[in-house]
């Protein structure tokens, strides 16, 4: 059975940021709202889940629901070649 609800996004969100190497959730909300790493996180989530923005918003204090918009575009679009990394890792992490 395939998960989309809450507690795999749950799920989602430590395995990325355990990936990034980061120490923990309250490292992942320390970042810039801007920060590629979180943008990362709010796509793997957003991405492979259906929790609404308000859940992201909450977890990694992203401020402004436009900030998770933006983050998915940058994503969807991104060529750049630190988002293709980061996309990467986030994919392999959710596997």
């Amino acid at each position: 059975m395939i998960r989309h609800d809450k507690s795999e996004a749950g799920r989602l969100l430590e395995a990325g940021v355990k990936a990034l190497g980061l120490a923990g959730i309250e490292d992942a909300r320390k970042l810039r709202k801007n920060d590629k790493r979180k943008q990362a996180l709010v796509w793997l989530v957003k991405s492979r889940t259906v929790v609404g923005h308000e859940w992201i918003l909450e977890r990694l204090e992203m401020g402004h629901r436009s900030n998770v918009t933006r983050a998915m575009a940058e994503f969807r679009n991104g060529g750049t070649r630190e988002i293709r990394s980061l996309k990467a890792q986030m994919i392999q992490c959710a596997d």
